[in-house]
């Protein structure tokens, strides 16, 4: 034999193949998949920015409020009360007139209008007893430098109307109310 090596012929490397993806569902997948995407980042960002998980500095909400119809109210005035004030001596007594500022509900198409005849001696309204022995429960526990303290009378206009509602709660107090105050020693 001989030294020379037989070259055998081998096959010829593939030329180039050819795609076989076609380019235009590519694209369209492409196209399909960016406008899915930025519309899931906006409905995203849209939900964050409404319900202030993303707060936005230069963005302001406004709420508009709009004034609420004023309360009705009527005045009801009260005949002064004299009570023992609660002091160790046991001599102080408090001189008091006040005025109830009640809630005025309004009126029933249905009723009759009323005619009001006051009797001497007999109540101006159909609560004032009640109103009256509301009065004297926090009166009663009073002392004289309670009562002339700075805050004194703002303090017991507070707990005189807390008192009413307890009490009383189909007057609805709204206010108390002194038009006249004596504090004797």
């Amino acid at each position: 034999m001989s030294d020379e090596t037989e070259v055998l012929d081998a096959p010829a490397p593939p030329a180039a193949a050819k795609s076989s993806v076609p380019v235009v569902p590519l694209m369209f997948a492409v196209i399909v998949a960016v406008v899915l995407a930025t519309g899931g980042a906006g409905g995203v960002l849209f939900w964050a920015i409404k319900s202030g998980k993303l707060p936005m500095g230069g963005v302001k909400t406004v709420t508009v409020v709009l004034p609420a119809e004023p309360i009705k109210t009527k005045l009801v005035p009260l005949d002064p009360l004299l009570v023992n004030l609660a002091d160790p001596d046991g001599r102080s007594y408090l001189r008091i007139a006040m005025t109830l500022k009640l809630e005025d509900p309004p009126p029933d198409p249905k009723a009759k209008p009323k005619e009001e005849k006051a009797e001497k001696g007999a109540p101006k309204n159909e609560f004032e007893a009640a109103e009256r022995d509301a009065a004297f429960s926090i009166l009663g526990k009073e002392t004289t430098s309670d009562l002339l303290a700075p805050d004194g009378k703002e303090r017991l206009k507070k707990d005189l109307t807390a008192s009413f509602k307890e009490h009383v709660p189909e007057i609805k107090v709204v206010d108390v109310l002194i038009t006249e105050f004596l504090v004797q020693r």
